[in-house]
């Protein structure tokens, strides 16, 4: 992976934003999260995605967004098809080193989600960074049984060396801060 890009410092810097958007205290984005027809304010990826190349672009470093993935994928038909990374960072300028895949969610989603996301990141073989932004950790353990089915199926269907894999959790009310490790979550850091 490239010198200049620290994986948990962008996680650390991203969760910080995020969290004072949400909180509506001072940063340096104009970006807001907006508020449904009902005034309440609606949480989704997007705004990780943004603040995501936010930080990429002030660290110099070139990316993608909706990245077509090098393998094909079988995941919502029954054909085999390209699938696609949200975000891709790379060590040149002409695209051809991919040095992290970036996959964003938001909430609970459903297993297969997580599923399908996981396998393009374990299969492409290149670092990897699951940014999973939370309203609450209401639903922790669903989230976690989740992850673990999902790593589980993926690596005994396909058998192969895990790349190195970043798991990231923003959680904007009641923690404030991410929770972090490679194929487990075991430590907490507080922003």
């Amino acid at each position: 992976m490239s010198a200049h890009l620290d994986v948990d410092t962008l996680c650390r810097g991203v969760s910080t934003t995020l969290w004072n958007l949400y909180h509506a205290l001072p940063d340096s984005t104009h970006l807001i999260w907006p508020m449904d027809r009902f005034g309440v304010v609606r949480v989704c990826e997007q705004e990780s995605k943004i603040v995501i190349t936010q930080r990429l672009e002030e660290i110099r470093l070139h990316y993608s967004v909706e990245t077509p993935t090098r393998l094909k994928y079988r995941q919502t038909s029954d054909k085999d098809d390209t699938a696609h990374h949200d975000v891709t960072v790379y060590g040149d300028q002409d695209g051809k080193l991919r040095v992290l895949n970036c996959e964003l969610k938001q909430g609970d989603p459903a297993y297969k989600e997580f599923r399908k996301d996981f396998e393009k990141l374990l299969r492409e073989n290149i670092p990897g960074l699951w940014f999973h932004t939370l309203r609450y950790d209401r639903r922790w353990e669903s989230l976690r049984k989740k992850i673990s089915d999902s790593f589980k199926e993926i690596l005994e269907r396909h058998e192969q060396e895990c790349p190195s894999l970043h798991l990231a959790f923003c959680v904007l009310v009641n923690r404030p801060g991410f929770y972090r490790g490679c194929g487990s979550l075991v430590s907490t850091v507080r922003v």
